[in-house]
């Protein structure tokens, strides 16, 4: 009977502490916006200013943000790679427990507590953003760098050949490209 409680109780302590490392998922669809993964990128980046969170890390597709909040500390991940938003939340919330068989005496434990409101408001920035911005297209940033008239681009060129940060030969090369382009 000992070892049937022990088993239990290593149990419920080998799961209490991996709950703490199990994030909470929550994914919402961004498709009918219409709009790209810069897009979201920026809406989400929007929605943590706003809200106070601080971005720690960030990559092409997902940011991480951390808040800490009164007793809780929550680190969440966005991940954009599709039209569906993923959130990961990896938040805890410390609370005071007592210690078994000494009544006057109290401990700290992080417990893992799912910040719906926080996500959920993240949530709606985001969608907000989205429908109320106009697009940020990759190509048409590109396009708008291209459109420059070809008189400027050359008169850029020609001065940077006067202050030598290109030779003759890239000078040439790249002045019959901008005429070919007319």
């Amino acid at each position: 009977m000992k070892t049937l409680i022990c088993f239990i109780s290593l149990f419920i302590l080998s799961f209490s502490a991996t709950a703490n490392e199990l994030p909470h998922r929550h994914s919402f669809d961004v498709s009918g916006y219409g709009k790209t993964v810069l897009d979201s990128k920026a809406a989400a980046e929007y929605s943590l200013k706003k809200r106070g969170w601080m971005i720690a890390t960030e990559t092409d597709t997902t940011y991480e943000a951390k808040l800490n909040k009164r007793d809780i500390r929550a680190r969440i991940v966005i991940n954009m790679k599709t039209p569906v938003v993923e959130i990961l939340s990896y938040t805890q919330r410390e609370d005071t427990e007592q210690i078994p068989f000494k009544p006057a005496q109290q401990r700290t434990v992080l417990r893992p507590y799912y910040p719906r409101g926080w996500i959920s408001n993240i949530e709606r920035d985001m969608k907000h953003y989205l429908a109320n911005q106009p697009a940020i297209d990759a190509e048409s940033v590109a396009l708008s760098k291209n459109a420059e008239s070809p008189e400027f681009r050359l008169k850029r060129l020609h001065s940077l050949l006067e202050k030598q940060l290109i030779s003759e030969q890239e000078y040439r090369d790249k002045r019959q490209e901008i005429l070919q382009a007319l």
